[in-house]
């Protein structure tokens, strides 16, 4: 079976954003750190990630968001919302269709095994970049 990792990108800061200016200073001079960046496949065979790569630049997740994590290939999502600040608090219910949705979800910084007909979408998928054949072993 195949396995995809998901590309890296290097663009986390050194610092954290409540550091003092010495802080930021100091660590300026040290390179970004590396993260993974999350990728989905959806359900009209396109692919999605949350930040724009050199193998792919289509980061719209409107398709995405909300997210049900319990259930990552649902179509739909429902959330419950009760406002603080109101009196009473009374929950309002919104459920939030989406289309095309997702139906894989790859997190970055993980090796995820796939299936053939998956590594051979994410190797083709060349609409916005050039594919994630780097990505699969």
């Amino acid at each position: 079976m195949p396995t995809f990792t998901p590309p890296l990108i290097q663009d986390r800061p050194t610092f954290n954003p409540d550091s003092t200016e010495i802080q930021k200073e100091l660590w300026l001079h040290f390179e970004n750190r590396i993260r993974g960046v999350n990728v989905w496949i959806m359900s009209d065979g396109s692919v999605v990630q949350d930040t724009a790569t050199p193998e792919n630049s289509n980061t719209d997740l409107s398709g995405v968001y909300p997210w049900d994590v319990n259930n990552p290939a649902a179509p739909y999502v429902t959330s419950v919302f009760i406002d603080s600040g109101a009196n009473p608090q009374i929950p309002s219910v919104h459920t939030v269709s989406h289309n095309p949705y997702p139906v894989a979800n790859f997190y970055g910084g993980s090796s995820h095994t796939i299936t053939s007909a998956q590594a051979t979408l994410l190797t083709d998928y060349t609409a916005f970049g050039t594919g994630y054949a780097g990505c699969i072993t």
